[in-house]
């Protein structure tokens, strides 16, 4: 391409905003070093690791063949929305997210421990996205339970991401080395006779849940993918490979959820990347390729452009949305208040009624 050529401006320009948007302070290694600090019980949250970094790298950017597991306690501030500031020299549990104790397990008392913590609710797992690290992770999903006062187990699958946003390739690659171990995980979680477990996966993490659900169906797993309610929020999936994967996958219990908008930025970063592929998460429900996921009869794609997006970036809507969790659980149907396969659009959440309101679109 020319310099003045209008796709390498636009990659420029894109480029230029995620590396903005990588100038915002994020958790170090030290924000996982617990600290001593006078919290509310209440408000310290236990969040289970399991994850495929490895120890040597301190839970970096290296994979690591042995899957590990353990535990964060982390006090939440009382505004859970807040930004993840941590790491201060004098860390105050209103203001930051503060680590107060953390062990290893094995994979036998992890999973004691998980079933101890989940109070009559199955256990959540969170697969964190692209260009994130260990300890984001782990306190993204203490920000996240806090918010949708979740009182089950809930479990970060912490993969080997690089943590750099021009490092696109690399946690691609760190994803897929990731399928197996997630997959047994899920096998582990999954129940016959337990309510089913929540699988969200944000941004590069829904391409690897897309992954592990498809080499689920190759096995004939059809119990484990049974006990499985999915959410992919902003997924960096292409579409065609998307349809193709749940063409695979066949029939679900319970469809797959994808939250879309399509003024994602960062999903367009990934499409320019990808040669103007677009990504699953970025379409507009008035797409034409909407009909093609619409049709598939596993999957809700719901357009949440109604909701005011995290980041400047419009990569972080579901961080909102969690605050939300508990009016769609008292909508009208499981989960999303939806009733099955389809396209929908989030219009609002009507603080009135304290529920979401959806239409439904109609694919000819």
């Amino acid at each position: 391409m020319a310099i003045g050529d209008p796709g390498l401006r636009r990659l420029a320009s894109l480029l230029l905003l995620l590396l903005a948007a990588a100038c915002t302070p994020r958790p170090g290694a030290e924000a996982l070093i617990p600290r001593a600090v006078s919290a509310d019980p209440a408000q310290v949250h236990r969040i289970f690791v399991v994850t495929t970094r490895s120890a040597r790298s301190g839970y970096g950017s290296e994979p690591s063949l042995v899957t590990r597991y353990g535990y964060y306690d982390v006090s939440v501030p009382p505004d859970a929305g807040r930004h993840l500031r941590s790491g201060s020299a004098n860390p105050d549990p209103s203001e930051e997210y503060i680590v107060t104790e953390t062990g290893s397990l094995d994979r036998e008392s992890f999973h004691r421990a998980v079933r101890a913590r989940s109070q009559g609710e199955a256990p959540g797992v969170f697969v964190h996205g692209y260009n994130t690290g260990h300890p984001e992770g782990v306190l993204r999903l203490a920000q996240l339970s806090a918010s949708a006062g979740y009182k089950g187990a809930p479990i970060l699958f912490s993969w080997p991401s690089e943590g750099s946003p021009l490092d696109y390739v690399g946690d691609r690659q760190g994803a897929l080395f990731s399928r197996d171990p997630l997959a047994k995980l899920l096998t582990k979680l999954t129940r016959r006779d337990r309510t089913p477990v929540t699988l969200f996966g944000h941004s590069m993490g829904g391409f690897l849940i897309v992954e592990t659900l498809r080499s689920l169906a190759l096995s004939g797993r059809r119990d484990v993918l049974n006990g499985l309610e999915t959410v992919l929020a902003s997924p960096d999936i292409d579409v065609a490979l998307f349809v193709r994967t749940m063409q695979q996958i066949g029939p679900l219990r319970h469809p797959v959820a994808v939250l879309a908008a399509p003024e994602d930025r960062a999903l367009a970063i990934a499409s320019t990347i990808s040669g103007g592929r677009v990504r699953l998460g970025a379409l507009g429900i008035d797409d034409p390729r909407v009909a093609q996921v619409a049709r598939l009869g596993n999957v809700e794609l719901i357009d949440i452009s109604a909701v005011a997006p995290a980041d400047r970036m419009g990569h972080d809507r579901y961080i909102r949305l969690a605050r939300e969790y508990s009016r769609l659980q008292a909508a009208d149907g499981p989960r999303t208040g939806l009733r099955g396969a389809g396209a929908y659009v989030l219009r609002s959440i009507d603080d009135a009624l304290l529920a979401p309101v959806f239409d439904r679109i109609d694919i000819q």
